[in-house]
């Protein structure tokens, strides 16, 4: 899709070049009373420079960092030197003619469940930034908007069971130095997961270690450790791995006015041991959404090397 330099779109624009964190705005979404209702999110990858999780957009910004990037990720294709090939090769698992049936339990996969959708709009950003031969394209800058919400969630204190359902758009916007135009594709995906009996854990903060306010959770960034405290949140409610059930799986393709059921078939259903969902309260996990202000969140992969789109930056 190519979008127009007209008013608003063109001073964010301007801001992106001058690498302002500012985030274009889509139009509004039907299912939702208004724009502001989506939640900007950041998508973290394990790995950064200091070792801790680094948003996704710094690593889209030069070729040395989508590297190191690729290499965190997927270190078995790591000597693979043109870009556009190892990503190839790094999806070339997806394309298995005869997929495992849904709800498959996996032992580890970057690719697949929770976390391989995000691996895979990585990827997706990681292929814009390259040029047509598969090399780092330096005449233009990429970035990737995450926006998402909870639609609702359940949990059930007595036995750890609950559910999960949330919304997620990928907006990837490539802005080409000094010439036009800038193009946006934006893919959504809508989840409906359920978490089995003793799946769901509530965590209560931990003053031990200010790095690790939650033990035996996920890592954070220095900023999500800065928002946790920040907000005031004293629990988390998490689920990880084979426990989780994810039910159903929609996509809404660019430019396509509605979400499509994805078939059961499809590697994002796959019950992998990293799969991970937490919420963050400041009081005692609520049985149900409710008329609660949704919850900040994490979704995605946990267990390095870490993958997870968050709004708790």
């Amino acid at each position: 899709m190519r979008l127009s330099l007209g008013g608003g779109l063109a001073m964010v624009a301007a801001l992106v070049l001058s690498a302002c964190a500012m985030r274009p705005e889509p139009p509004p979404i039907e299912q939702f009373a208004s724009w502001t209702d989506i939640i900007p999110q950041t998508t973290f990858i394990g790995g950064g420079p200091d070792g801790a999780p680094a948003d996704l957009n710094s690593f889209l910004a030069n070729e040395e960092s989508l590297r190191q990037a690729l290499d965190t990720l997927f270190p078995e294709v790591a000597a693979v030197p043109n870009l556009g090939e190892r990503i190839a090769r790094i999806r070339e698992p997806l394309k298995d003619p005869e997929p495992a049936s849904a709800g498959r339990r996996q032992e580890s996969s970057v690719l697949r469940g929770l976390g391989g959708t995000i691996a895979n709009a990585f990827l997706d950003a990681a292929e814009a930034t390259l040029d047509r031969n598969g090399n780092f394209d330096p005449t233009k800058r990429v970035y990737q908007f995450v926006y998402g919400k909870i639609l609702d969630f359940k949990y059930n204190d007595s036995d750890g069971s609950g559910a999960f359902y949330t919304v997620t758009y990928y907006t990837t916007v490539t802005i080409p130095f000094g010439r036009s135009p800038i193009l946006s594709r934006t893919d959504a995906y809508r989840w409906t997961i359920e978490v089995g009996a003793g799946g769901f854990r509530v965590v209560p903060k931990s003053h031990a270690d200010p790095n690790d306010p939650f033990p035996g959770t996920m890592e954070f960034s220095p900023a999500m450790l800065n928002r946790i405290e920040f907000l005031g949140f004293r629990y988390k409610l998490w689920a990880e791995g084979t426990i989780i059930d994810i039910v159903n799986v929609e996509h809404k393709a660019d430019g396509s006015p509605d979400f499509v059921a994805l078939p059961r078939s499809d590697w994002r259903y796959d019950r992998t041991a990293e799969n991970c969902i937490d919420m963050l309260f400041v009081n005692y996990p609520a049985a149900m959404l409710g008329t609660l202000k949704p919850p900040l969140y994490c979704l995605g992969r946990c267990k390095t090397p870490q993958l997870v789109n968050t709004n708790a930056d």
